[in-house]
């Protein structure tokens, strides 16, 4: 006696059930690869301008040495418009060129020095500034 077996089911996905799944899964990495643009970007400007406060950090660096050296600091200087003595370009760690100009103006106490150092990418119109006070020693 034979017996009637109804038709196996069988385990896995169909074929259109995968279509579906690569559709979904391409949509997602799509959206996340377009994301991803922004981002790179938005990391490089913040780079740059960790690289520009540190070089305007060190320019500001330089002074306060100069000066507990016992130099007396001359004063001068333009952030807009490049003085000879106070501007200078420089490269950065990551290989880019930088413009630095600073000035030196009399601080509010005498013996005291405002130093303020500005670096910029050289051709591109943005940049950090950084002020410090120095006395002398």
């Amino acid at each position: 006696m034979s017996r009637m077996r109804g038709p196996r089911r069988r385990s896995g996905f169909t074929l259109i059930e995968l279509l579906v799944a690569i559709t979904i899964l391409s949509v997602g990495i799509l959206a996340l690869a377009g994301t991803m643009v922004p981002i790179i970007r938005l990391q490089g400007m913040a780079e740059q301008r960790a690289e520009m406060a540190a070089l305007a950090s060190a320019k500001i660096g330089e002074f306060e040495v100069s000066v507990g050296q016992g130099l007396t600091p001359t004063t001068g200087g333009s952030l807009t418009a490049g003085s000879t003595g106070f501007s200078e370009t420089v490269t950065g760690p990551s290989g880019r060129n930088y413009l630095r100009r600073w000035t030196v103006e009399a601080g509010p106490v005498t013996g005291m020095f405002r130093v303020t150092a500005r670096v910029s990418p050289v051709g591109v119109d943005h940049w950090t500034d950084l002020t410090s006070v120095v006395a002398l020693p």
